[in-house]
């Protein structure tokens, strides 16, 4: 129709996409049709392959899905949609079958394609590419003379949540953890960034709410925080915000799930907790002010070690030459 009209004409060597959710992987086909000489390239930031259900591998009961079990599928679905799900499997295999390569930010991610049933020598794992840093200074925490942390004015621990607000990404578990710590008279404050329609309980005065935020703000949304959190209780892939944490020095603490576990480097590069539980995430938070060496040792590691090791546009570019045949 109208897409092939516009790109009719057109020599392609290599078709990069990423998701297919709202096109539909058919795409794929008519671009093989229309483009027999280009090769395709799929970058895949979800589970809509082996999840039918919300493509989360988060099943309608709340429960984590390892993916793939038809009976679990169509107990989420509403039952008898077993028939339907082996046809949608089969058809999607066979459209995955006729991409080229498959490209995966995270290796978890890569894994859950390849028990769904994708040839292993046609994917591969490239992080994705961070935005470029918009400040000159990439971590501007002050430290006290003894090498332990200067919090602030008020001495106050202030942690940055930022990105969406939804069911899934935990923000009431972390706003808990807050309040628990509150109790406790440790002097701790949540900063949440991103635009926030949501109702929570048990609010207080340690939880401030910034309201969504454009990029060009992110510098100065960083500069106001220590160290950046997020509580998302499904597999998340490859969420940008710890990339752009690392790139401002704020070390990260977040969920030992999914991709979110394969980026953070536990007493490395932030701190892992258990999923869904605001007394782990308190646990780890009461950690940053009692070690007084512990955030100051994170944010190290960070400047010094390079943590974004992988050069993503290298890689893309090693991608498409073996593909191109260069």
């Amino acid at each position: 129709g109208q897409l092939h009209q516009a790109l009719a004409g057109r020599r392609f060597q290599i078709i990069h996409l990423h998701h297919y959710l709202h096109v539909g992987i058919d795409l794929m086909i008519a671009l093989k049709r229309w483009f027999p000489q280009a090769k395709l390239l799929l970058t895949l930031h979800d589970y809509w392959g082996p999840c039918v259900y919300e493509g989360r591998l988060l099943r309608a009961s709340g429960e984590l899905c390892a993916g793939g079990d038809p009976l679990s599928c169509d107990q989420c679905l509403g039952g008898n949609r077993r028939g339907e799900l082996a046809v949608r499997t089969l058809r999607l295999q066979r459209l995955f079958g006729a991409i080229d390569h498959l490209l995966c930010p995270s290796f978890f991610l890569k894994q859950r394609y390849l028990d769904w049933g994708v040839d292993p020598r046609k994917i591969s794992v490239i992080e994705n590419l961070p935005s470029p840093v918009q400040s000159s200074s990439l971590c501007n925490l002050q430290f006290g003379s003894n090498g332990t942390m200067a919090w602030n004015q008020k001495n106050t621990l202030v942690i940055g949540y930022f990105g969406q607000v939804n069911p899934w990404k935990g923000l009431q578990c972390l706003i808990d953890a807050v309040d628990l710590l509150g109790s406790e008279n440790v002097d701790v404050q949540l900063d949440v960034n991103g635009a926030c329609n949501a109702d929570f309980e048990m609010i207080s005065d340690r939880v401030k709410f910034n309201g969504r935020y454009e990029p060009e703000e992110l510098p100065e949304r960083m500069d106001r925080v220590h160290v950046v959190a997020m509580a998302s209780t499904w597999y998340e892939n490859s969420p940008m915000v710890i990339q752009e944490a690392f790139q401002y020095g704020r070390p990260v603490i977040a969920p030992n799930l999914g991709g979110m576990a394969e980026k953070v480097e536990h007493n490395f590069s932030g701190l892992l907790f258990d999923v869904g539980s605001a007394s782990s995430i308190a646990n780890q938070i009461r950690r940053l002010v009692d070690e007084g060496q512990l955030l100051v040792n994170l944010c190290n590691n960070i400047a010094q070690k390079n943590i974004i090791k992988i050069d993503a546009c290298a890689c893309h570019e090693k991608i498409y030459k073996k593909l191109g045949g260069a």
